[in-house]
């Protein structure tokens, strides 16, 4: 294997990472249309699979690097040291972007109603909590895989924003919907296929800017993996809280995609990445 990962690194980091989540995502849809008896709690499900990326690059860094590569790792965990405005827009990006995509909307003459406990310190709780659960729950558990493998990969052969791109059509391939794998074992393939193409759809549109942005900061906060586990963290934890302080939780999906694009833009035009990572393919 690990001349494997010295010649077909991407490949091998894909194969495992697949390897690693999806088996048991699908024995557990399996029991959950009545195929087979066994029985995996969605909880464990969720707290196993979602670490396959981390636990693929952590495997592809220490067959091609060895410990020492596996050290460089865990310095850029580490590494916290980088301008305080940085610190800021990656904490409150998405926060950000969530608030105009519901001042567009209110602007354009939805009811957008507070719900009726609506709480600032209670959402802000809720916010900053959530941000530090991700820190291992979706950030870790992803990002040595994404940032810490994957990007630096890709960009030992190709400009950095492609090389974010295709990292994020594999973040996107990589989530199987459980619901949807359900629905192969009930339905039928036409169904799969139904609900799969159209989470993808929507996943590949949120996902594929965001791996881009994500890059643009990896660069520019010098390869910090820490900022990378921040940034991922807070963009989850202000997707699942904030659109829940307006009744009915309105879909602020397609202004979410406007904003990352028309924040990639001014980035990448005004203040594109000027670090060079050391180029190291092999």
């Amino acid at each position: 294997m690990q001349n494997l990962a010295k010649s077909a690194p991407i490949f091998l980091f894909t194969v495992l990472t697949v390897l690693i989540s999806w088996p048991p995502l699908i024995l557990y849809a399996a029991g959950q249309s009545g195929l087979t008896s066994v029985s995996i709690p969605f909880l464990v499900l969720v707290l196993y699979v979602q670490f396959g990326p981390s636990l693929a690059g952590l495997i592809l860094i220490l067959l091609r690097s060895g410990w020492r590569g596996v050290m460089d790792l865990m310095k850029s965990l580490v590494r916290v040291r980088f301008s305080g405005g940085m610190h800021v827009f990656i904490l409150l990006l998405y926060p950000a972007l969530i608030l105009v995509a519901a001042l567009i909307l209110s602007i354009r003459g939805e009811a957008m109603t507070l719900v009726p406990d609506f709480s600032p310190a209670g959402v802000i709780t809720t916010f900053a909590v959530t941000t530090l659960l991700g820190l291992i729950f979706g950030g870790l558990s992803e990002e040595i895989g994404w940032r810490g493998f994957l990007q630096p990969q890709l960009e030992a052969r190709m400009p950095w924003p492609v090389a974010a791109m295709l990292v994020g059509v594999v973040w996107s391939l990589w989530h199987l919907d459980p619901d949807a794998v359900t629905r192969l074992f009930t339905d039928g393939p036409a169904a799969f296929w139904q609900d799969w193409s159209s989470i993808m759809v929507r996943r590949l549109a949120e996902t594929v800017p965001f791996a881009v942005l994500m890059a643009w900061v990896w660069r520019k906060t010098g390869f910090s993996l820490f900022a990378m586990l921040v940034m991922h963290s807070a963009s989850n934890a202000a997707l699942s809280s904030l659109p829940g302080v307006w009744e009915g939780r309105p879909d602020l999906f397609g202004y979410l995609i406007y904003g990352q694009l028309a924040v990639l833009a001014i980035l990448v035009l005004f203040a594109g990445p000027r670090r060079k990572r050391p180029v190291e393919p092999a």
